[in-house]
């Protein structure tokens, strides 16, 4: 099991698997003629979960889930998602299942956008037990931190931004009617749908304090399922700029250079309006504490950014009560 930071369990690819490939503009199967751009960092950020369920007649997938790559404060990589969601148990009550699955998983599978503009990797398993331990971190699981953090590399040959590549990870000005987007996998992910959805929310809780006496803020959105483990964010609006004019405005920011030459090193003419993220936390459904209220409301949970954060700099050893059996095929 992951001792440290520093450690991080590598990917392996299913044997007999080859490249995923996914239609990209047709009509009536007609292919149209434009130019294809590469999705947006956000959303090759996440990235779709499948959970693989041991049982007596083989491995099963029972339920989905969506997750997405975070790096830590000494460069290392993790793969983060809803405890829920590796387990497939309600947090706040571990003896209970969420799905008609027998046991929790033992394995995760995963999929990845390729380097490739369009081209998807083949899907990589991850054994998320080791020695009959979770490999993940968490904390604060009894206070309704939702949150599971496992150390990862990413497969050779994937496109794997972090949440640190895209967005601001400043302090977030969190307010009841604020709106944020969460970007995840409602849907089968399949070559008809192959990127997340970005779905809109608002913040419905006050996030100083606890709803349902829990760590945790309110949204104006339910419990969706596959959407669980989405990075949220806020979202305001930006421009483009070039690469020249970003480092610019890098150097303005560490105090390198005045603000007059990072204004006068700026082609506002070259620039193109974009929105502009500032990662807000993980959202986690409707699953646990409070749960039928939130579901007759049509409210979901998330958990903020800090608390993701800290679990991946001092988290706790993973737990699950219900550690998952292995079924040997005869």
């Amino acid at each position: 099991m992951p001792s440290g930071a520093g450690e991080s369990i590598s990917f392996v690819r299913p044997l007999g698997t080859s490249p995923i490939s996914f239609r990209v503009n047709t009509v009536n199967s007609e292919p149209i003629t434009t130019k294809l751009y590469p999705a947006s960092l956000a959303s090759r950020c996440s990235v779709f979960i499948r959970k693989i369920v041991s049982t007596p007649s083989g491995d099963k997938h029972f339920g989905t889930g969506t997750g997405f790559h975070y790096r830590d404060h000494l460069g290392n990589s993790w793969l983060v998602t809803n405890w829920h969601v590796l387990t497939g148990r309600r947090p706040d009550n571990p003896g209970i299942l969420l799905s008609d699955a027998p046991q929790s998983p033992y394995r995760i599978e995963v999929t990845y956008p390729s380097s490739k503009i369009g081209a998807f990797l083949p899907p990589v398993h991850l054994d998320i037990y080791q020695d009959g331990r979770p490999i993940w971190k968490e904390r604060l699981l009894d206070k309704g931190v939702d949150v599971a953090a496992i150390p990862v590399s990413p497969p050779d040959g994937a496109s794997v931004p972090f949440v640190q590549d895209f967005a601001s990870s400043k302090s977030v000005s969190m307010q009841p009617g604020i709106d944020v987007v969460i970007i995840g996998f409602p849907f089968e992910q399949n070559q008809d749908m192959p990127f997340p959805v970005w779905k809109k929310a608002m913040i419905s809780s006050e996030p100083g304090y606890t709803a349902f006496g829990q760590l945790q803020v309110l949204v104006d959105t339910p419990g969706l399922p596959g959407m669980s483990g989405s990075p949220v964010f806020t979202i305001s609006q930006g421009m483009s700029v070039g690469k020249e004019q970003y480092e610019a405005l890098r150097a303005f920011e560490r105090g390198d250079r005045s603000a007059v030459d990072a204004i006068n090193a700026l082609d506002l003419t070259a620039a193109e309006p974009m929105p502009c993220l500032t990662f807000a936390g993980i959202y986690a459904g409707s699953t646990g504490k409070g749960m039928a209220g939130l579901e007759r409301l049509g409210l979901g949970r998330i958990m903020l950014a800090p608390l993701v954060g800290m679990i991946v700099k001092d988290g706790q050893a993973g737990t699950n009560p219900f550690i998952p059996k292995r079924h040997v095929s005869k």
